[in-house]
């Protein structure tokens, strides 16, 4: 488990589990890069059990990850929280990422995300989704020690 990422969450949903490095992750290979994208999806799921950017923020520093970040700093501090609505994937492949995008590898994933519902600290919704389907593309770089995502995108 990377250092200062907590081992339990106020707001825990069934599934959610703390995300773990692995020694694929370490590994420049097509394998550390899949390891990496597993790790990186379990980390935003956790961080939303968290209220907390942290678990993902140390695979991802790119502008879209700080956003998601401050984003749930935000809810924290609204006193919000979010109930459900946990990214399940359900398939994914990899292939060879463009040159232009400036990583070498680009996992697409197919994620089921259940209902959620955004709530205040009394439990009263303020919002509700339905579950919804998506595919996105992480996008992954080897930095010389580790993967990094250098981004995901909604695919299509």
């Amino acid at each position: 488990m990377p250092a200062g990422v907590p081992t339990t969450a106020p707001y825990q949903e069934p599934g959610d589990k703390v995300p773990m490095f692995t020694l694929a992750m370490f590994s420049n290979n097509r394998l550390g890069a899949l390891a990496t994208a597993k790790y990186y999806l379990d980390a935003r799921n956790w961080s939303d059990a968290l209220l907390d950017g942290t678990p993902f923020q140390i695979i991802c520093g790119v502008k879209k990850c700080k956003d998601d970040a401050a984003a749930l700093t935000k809810l924290k501090e609204a006193g919000h929280y979010v109930a459900g609505e946990r990214d399940i994937p359900s398939g994914s492949s990899i292939v060879k990422a463009p040159q232009a995008s400036g990583a070498d590898w680009v996992v697409q994933v197919k994620l089921a995300i259940t209902a959620g519902r955004l709530l205040d600290i009394h439990g009263k919704v303020l919002r509700a989704e339905g579950p919804s389907t998506k595919l996105i593309n992480i996008y992954l770089k080897w930095n010389g020690k580790m993967w990094h995502v250098t981004g995901d995108f909604l695919a299509g």
